[in-house]
């Protein structure tokens, strides 16, 4: 299903084997050390490994025509903004997930990788009430 600026959402039931993968990503993780001797030497090595996954997000948002942008003003009429946020790399094909008030209504989207590559970001599933999109 196309949804405005060609963006394709995928059905219910395919977006539930993603939120139940990615939640098993997350309960699957190696437990942090309790100590916090153990944690502080831990952390610089957990966080250079985990760098790559995460990713930049830069949208553009038309917000004159946004329902969730509030009331617009006279100013805003035409008005496009810019809007950046984050998200992490869950699958090696390049899939991410972020959180839907970042990519919400926006018609344009790019996605920034750790090494500085920039690629053109399809939201392929949103959900409004868990704060969650795949792109």
């Amino acid at each position: 299903m196309e949804v405005g600026g060609g963006w394709r959402v995928i059905s219910g039931s395919y977006c539930c084997v993603w939120v139940f993968a990615i939640m098993a990503i997350i309960f699957a993780s190696p437990v942090i050390p309790a100590k916090s001797e153990d944690l502080q030497g831990n952390r610089a090595e957990l966080i250079r490994s985990l760098l790559p996954a995460v990713v930049n997000i830069s949208v553009r948002k038309d917000v004159s025509a946004s329902p969730s942008a509030g009331v617009a003003t006279a100013s805003d009429r035409g008005a496009i903004k810019a809007y950046v946020g984050s998200g992490f790399i869950i699958d090696p094909s390049g899939l991410l997930v972020t959180n839907y008030h970042v990519i919400e209504d926006a018609f344009e989207s790019s996605v920034t990788l750790s090494d500085g590559t920039e690629l053109p970001g399809t939201m392929l599933h949103a959900s409004r009430q868990a704060d969650l999109a795949i792109v």
